[in-house]
């Protein structure tokens, strides 16, 4: 694979400081470490678009952050403002996309959708700010399926068949007792199930305007509004559509990827580990669990990304 820049035209630049005034060589030392620690075999026949896509309101600089630029240093990576992440869905969707893109209030809402309509677009990896990856892109798919037959990498968040009734799903925080992750997900462009997805998450939302007699630059959405109108509650739906499972009960207790049509399935661990459900393994700094391949924000409360954080602060700073 051609080796090409790390930083987008306009967004991290090379010279760009942290607070302490660190560039992000710097900061990379540390990071640097962990991920040399967990590093996978990649695949010489990796053939999804090699760029990893991000979003935040400013650009920002952050150990999790730098994991990807070090983890991929083959590969392209853009990072997008809530500007640039406009004038993306402006020039690149559908005019009616981009005018329920604008007219939704809540910036996590916005960033939803963004990360379904530019995987659609331009394919590769699309990761929340918050996440860490535990090695490069093109060791995520085993050896034992076929490159080519492979368009979308989706892992499994929520595998919790005995939590039934819907007060104790919100208490949980899901829209359902099965979803999948989409802090981290890579696809090859054009793929249908990212343009259902957005489709579902626009359904949503003006189903949701409708309901309330309200139009939708006024909404006021709630953490459990986004998370069923935009978030993994429409991304598990339109998946699971496309996918053409009525009944998810194949893909309980996963502990190793499966392949559904043209769809690689990652078990629960792979994307979110350190989790209290669903049985996520709970892993420490020590470990080098191969199926850990990224680490999410939230999980913070959690040993394992504790300690790391920790060990790359005092490394870094």
């Amino acid at each position: 694979m051609k080796a090409r820049s790390n930083l987008s035209e306009n967004a991290n630049p090379e010279v760009a400081k942290d607070q302490n005034g660190n560039t992000k060589q710097d900061l990379a030392t540390g990071v640097s470490q962990v991920i040399d620690s967990h590093r996978l075999e990649g695949r010489d026949d990796f053939d999804f678009p090699g760029v990893i896509h991000q979003t935040a309101r400013t650009e920002s600089l952050n150990p999790a952050t730098l994991s990807w630029y070090y983890a991929n240093v083959g590969e392209e990576h853009k990072h997008y403002t809530d500007r640039e992440a406009l004038a993306y869905v402006k020039k690149m969707a559908p005019t009616d996309v981009y005018e329920i893109y604008q007219s939704l209030p809540d910036p996590v809402a916005r960033a939803d959708l963004f990360r379904y309509i530019v995987l659609y677009e331009a394919g590769g990896v699309y990761a929340d700010v918050d996440t860490t990856t535990l090695c490069q892109i093109n060791a995520w798919i085993p050896k034992e399926f076929e490159m080519a037959s492979i368009n979308v990498v989706i892992g499994i968040e929520v595998d919790a068949p005995k939590v039934t009734s819907l007060a104790e799903i919100e208490d949980w925080g899901w829209a359902d007792n099965f979803q999948f992750v989409q802090w981290t997900i890579m696809a090859k462009p054009h793929h249908r199930a990212l343009k259902d997805a957005t489709a579902e998450a626009i359904t949503r939302v003006k189903s949701l305007a409708n309901k309330r007699a309200e139009k939708i630059k006024a909404l006021q959405l709630t953490s459990m509004d986004i998370i069923r109108t935009t978030g993994p509650g429409a991304f598990t739906a339109a998946m699971l559509k496309y996918l053409e499972l009525s009944d998810v009960s194949s893909l309980r207790g996963l502990t190793k990827p499966v392949q559904v049509k043209d769809v690689l399935i990652m078990p629960v661990s792979s994307f979110a580990p350190n989790q209290r459900h669903s049985g996520s393994k709970s892993v420490t700094i020590a470990e080098n669990i191969p199926e850990v391949l990224v680490m999410h924000g939230f999980q913070a409360t959690r040993s394992w990304a504790d300690s790391v954080k920790s060990w790359l602060l005092s490394k870094v700073y």
